[in-house]
């Protein structure tokens, strides 16, 4: 005997039923979208090795670049379907979620507080005999790194335990003369123009562009900005001048 179980009512029953390892792909889990589709190996999320470029020395040799190589998630999966012809249609949807020529926000089923950012690179040959395949296709992350879940903050002291990132920025400006947001080291400074006098900006240190109300506007930065460097560490003082309610978004990073 069972016991009955009203799933219109209790919207965790349909999580109970995905895979330790699904992938989200771009605000969707695909086990929700495509029937028969089952994620059923995920590799590529372990620790990323850096690669060094090095000058030779009379002893040894000096690092003069360290960086990581971009991120491949290789995911292997099953498909089922009662025919043919109902097997090509589910890997038609399959071929639509995942052809999205940008990068996109993922997370797995099993670590649901990182997000990776990347796009459909490569798939694997498809058995043809069964109505039941296995196979796998590719995920590029172009940037390597995982982002935790996005935190606001203001100006003053900047708090972070990990190493963080920007995400964005966003102000009302407020200023004839130009502006500045510093964290002490680096700085990002606005030209004088009155045309954006009273409006909403934001930064976006993804894309590295600037909107003005939602309108991409790239004259707005002085040549000396220190836009595309501008980094959060712990105890660094976040200060501003000439705009108002300052809200930046960040994120942990590994």
């Amino acid at each position: 005997m069972y016991n009955f179980r009203d799933t219109t009512s209790d919207w965790h029953f349909h999580e109970e039923w995905l895979p330790t390892v699904a992938m989200n792909f771009d605000g969707g889990f695909i086990e929700h979208t495509v029937s028969g589709y089952r994620t059923l190996t995920v590799s590529g999320r372990e620790m990323l090795g850096v690669e060094l470029t090095t000058e030779d020395v009379a002893n040894g040799c000096i690092v003069t670049e360290e960086r990581l190589p971009a991120r491949e998630l290789v995911i292997t999966y099953q498909l089922d379907a009662n025919s043919s012809e109902e097997l090509l249609i589910r890997f038609k949807q399959l071929e639509n979620i995942l052809k999205t020529g940008k990068d996109v926000p993922i997370f797995f089923n099993d670590e649901r507080d990182w997000r990776y950012y990347g796009r459909l690179s490569g798939v694997d040959d498809v058995p043809v005999e069964s109505n039941s395949v296995v196979s796998s296709f590719t995920i590029l992350c172009s940037d390597p790194r995982r982002f935790g879940k996005e935190l606001t903050t203001a100006e003053g002291l900047f708090k972070c335990l990990g190493k963080c990132v920007p995400i964005n920025m966003e102000f009302d400006t407020d200023f004839i003369t130009g502006f500045m947001i510093s964290n002490g080291v680096q700085a990002i400074r606005g030209l004088n123009a009155n045309y954006v006098e009273g409006k909403r900006v934001k930064l976006d240190f993804k894309t590295f562009k600037v909107y003005i109300d939602d309108i991409e506007e790239a004259r707005i930065l002085t040549l000396d900005s220190d836009f595309e460097n501008f980094e959060l560490k712990n105890d660094m003082i976040i200060t501003s001048a000439g705009i108002r309610n300052l809200i930046i978004k960040y994120a942990e990073v590994s």
